[in-house]
């Protein structure tokens, strides 16, 4: 394994490549910090990894660049919740009425958003449970969880939630009520597991297009 750097010049500016060659097939581009990283198989040539870098670059500076829409700001005074746009300020109460949410600070709005998000995961569990035939309930917390927005815990039998799926529409977070719950049948992502998911969500790959891009509604 070695390095090497390289400059490209791309809509007008230009970037530094730092290149890394590995016994690998296929080769990887990355951006961090202003400047372009790739990993490669050996005997790439400098005229390979530079177009690969000229193709690739434009569209992953795009994606980058991209804002990420907050779900919820204080500052900006709005809210989604289950995929609506609210207003947002601060208040000794929390109620949904006529499209403003009042809380005290944001520890009282995460209490009360996980307070609907569990009121309604009890209904979308409970439904999906009957349509697949699940027997046995599983119960149900909601939590911060840093990469993913389910989990199934099997020998607890316990499905774990993220916080964040309060703020997307109902769809979305039944699509993700059914990829756990298939689990029940199918311990990991193996062949038949996304047929089950797709039995019974048939829109399923464009709710998670959805939810991994943050479209809320």
């Amino acid at each position: 394994m070695h390095t090497n750097i390289f400059e490209v010049e791309l809509e007008g500016k230009n970037y530094n490549v730092f290149v890394t060659y590995k016994y690998q097939r296929n080769a990887y581009l990355r951006y961090k910090n202003g400047d372009f990283y790739v990993t490669c198989p050996s005997l790439t040539s400098k005229k390979k990894i530079i177009g690969f870098v000229l193709k690739s670059g434009p569209k992953l500076l795009k994606r980058i660049k991209k804002p990420v829409q907050k779900n919820y700001s204080f500052e900006e005074g709005y809210i989604y919740i289950f995929g609506q746009f609210y207003g947002l300020k601060i208040s000794d109460k929390f109620r949904i009425e006529e499209y403003t949410v009042f809380a005290k600070d944001i520890s009282d709005l995460e209490k009360n958003l996980r307070k609907l998000l569990v009121k309604y995961l009890e209904q979308s569990v409970r439904k999906y449970e009957q349509l697949m035939s699940i027997s046995k309930p599983y119960q149900i917390s909601v939590k911060k969880m840093k990469s993913r927005y389910g989990s199934n815990s099997q020998k607890k039998h316990r499905l774990h939630f993220q916080l964040d799926l309060v703020h997307f529409s109902y769809e979305i977070i039944d699509s993700v009520v059914v990829h756990e719950l298939a689990h029940e049948f199918y311990r990991n992502h193996q062949r038949g597991f996304y047929s089950c998911v797709l039995k019974y969500c048939p829109d399923y790959y464009e709710l998670k297009k959805k939810l991994r891009t943050k479209v809320y509604q």
